[in-house]
C-alpha cells in the first residue's frame, strides 16, 4: 500500500489533469468496495507502527487538497476528509513525534489556515441591510451566478 499511495501523491501534483485522474482512481475504487472514498487514505494513518505509510497517507491528503485552483473545491475535499474521519485522527498525529508526519502535518494546517483566510475575505465587505426584498434576491442571484447553483436557484 506505501508504494501506492506514494506514488497516487505524485502522480496527483503533474499537470495538467494528475490531480483529476488521481481523484478518479480514488473515487471508482471507494464505488467498487461500495465504501466512502477516503476511507483507505484514513485507515492508513490509523496505522501506528508504519511510520513512513502514515506521512506517505498524510502527503497524499496534502497533495489533494491542496492542488485545486478553486477554494470552494479545497474545502469540500477537506471537509469529505474530515467527515471521512480524518478529524478524529489529527489529534492522534499532532502527538506523534515523527518528524517527517511533522513536516506534513504542518503543510495541512497551513493550507487549512489560508484557504480560511480567503474564504473569509469574500465576506468581508460584504455589509448590507436585508430589509429590501429585491435588494435581497440581488444579493443572492449574484452570489450563485456562474456556480452549479444557479440553475437551481433561478
Amino acid at each position: 500500500m506505501l508504494e501506492a499511495v506514494k506514488l497516487m501523491a505524485a502522480v496527483c501534483l503533474v499537470p495538467p489533469d494528475g490531480h483529476d485522474k488521481t481523484l478518479e482512481a480514488i473515487t471508482i475504487a471507494g464505488e467498487v468496495k461500495q465504501r466512502e472514498r477516503f476511507q483507505p487514505i484514513i485507515q492508513g494513518l490509523l496505522i501506528r507502527n508504519n511510520e513512513p505509510l502514515r506521512v506517505a497517507c498524510l502527503t497524499l491528503i496534502n497533495a489533494l487538497i491542496s492542488s485545486p485552483e478553486d477554494i470552494d473545491f479545497r474545502i469540500h475535499l477537506r471537509n469529505e476528509f474530515m467527515r471521512d474521519g480524518l478529524i478524529d485522527v489529527l489529534e492522534a498525529l499532532e502527538n506523534d513525534n515523527g518528524e517527517e508526519l511533522q513536516l506534513q502535518l504542518k503543510v495541512f494546517n497551513e493550507h487549512k489556515d489560508e484557504d480560511f483566510d480567503e474564504f473569509a475575505q469574500r465576506f468581508d465587505n460584504i455589509r448590507l441591510e436585508l430589509d429590501d426584498v429585491n435588494e435581497c434576491f440581488e444579493l443572492t442571484k449574484n452570489l450563485v451566478l456562474d456556480t452549479p447553483a444557479e440553475p437551481y436557484f433561478l
